[in-house]
């Protein structure tokens, strides 16, 4: 298995593999549905109710998994100089598309005809984004140790919370927690998970994982929980090097 993602509701699962196979499973039963699509394509995103999956690295596709169709998304003009892939998606259900890559976050609008013929780009160095569960705000981490939360449809930004003095230190993982403006980020000098409510400018939860790099910082469902997935950076023998450690969370105000 090379990536897992779950839907925003936590009802339907998709399973990446090693062959390129993408299974989508509701966790509560039903027929699963199997799509074939190139390994270096993955990983993919589900929306928020399982119906819609996306994938890409440098075009974006969409398949309906109920009913298998696909379409794929105009792409943004390419410079002179060439871009970056992709490094992350996320899909609404009310028909929006964003995808982050080194130069920005491109935001496709699927339901606006006058929208939708090329995405518009929200100029800024991401290396991760994730959306709000009502799909009004998105958040990016940037490859510089900051992460910024942005109002989407008035393209202001809502806080810019740094994370690491680091100019270098990438805010490569980061996720919308719980409901609202809650939103959970990890860096990967200092080894350092932080969960903040926007809105409110202020810090919820923050912990330093010793010795362990963050590889994946996830909100489970809900349940209130944050699942932060490390990787041990030093051999202490009974751990050996890169050894991998989830770890769930669940933060108290």
């Amino acid at each position: 298995m090379r990536d897992l993602t779950l839907s925003g509701d936590g009802r339907t699962v998709a399973v990446f593999d090693a062959t390129g196979l993408v299974r989508v499973q509701g966790l509560r039963g039903g027929t699963p549905n199997d799509f074939r699509i190139d390994l270096t394509e993955g990983p993919v995103t589900l929306n928020r109710s399982g119906t819609e999956l996306a994938y890409g690295q440098f075009t974006i596709t969409l398949i309906d998994t109920r009913t298998r169709q696909a379409r794929t998304l105009p792409p943004k003009a390419v410079p002179d100089g060439g871009r970056s892939a992709y490094d992350d998606r996320a899909i609404t259900d009310d028909g929006r598309v964003l995808a982050a890559g080194a130069e920005g976050i491109d935001i496709w609008y699927l339901n606006a005809p006058a929208k939708a013929s090329k995405p518009i780009t929200c100029a800024c160095p991401a290396a991760s984004v994730a959306l709000s569960p009502d799909g009004r705000y998105a958040t990016y981490g940037t490859v510089d140790g900051h992460a910024v939360v942005v109002d989407i449809d008035k393209r202001a930004v809502l806080e810019d919370k740094t994370l690491s003095p680091r100019p270098d230190d990438f805010v490569g993982t980061v996720t919308a927690f719980g409901s609202g403006s809650y939103f959970a980020a990890g860096t990967s000098t200092p080894d350092r998970v932080v969960i903040w409510d926007a809105a409110k400018h202020r810090i919820v939860w923050d912990h330093m994982f010793s010795q362990h790099k963050i590889a994946e910082v996830s909100a489970v469902p809900g349940s209130g929980a944050l699942l932060v997935q490390t990787n041990r950076y030093q051999d202490l023998g009974h751990e050996p090097f890169n050894t991998v450690r989830p770890w769930l969370v669940r933060p108290r105000e």
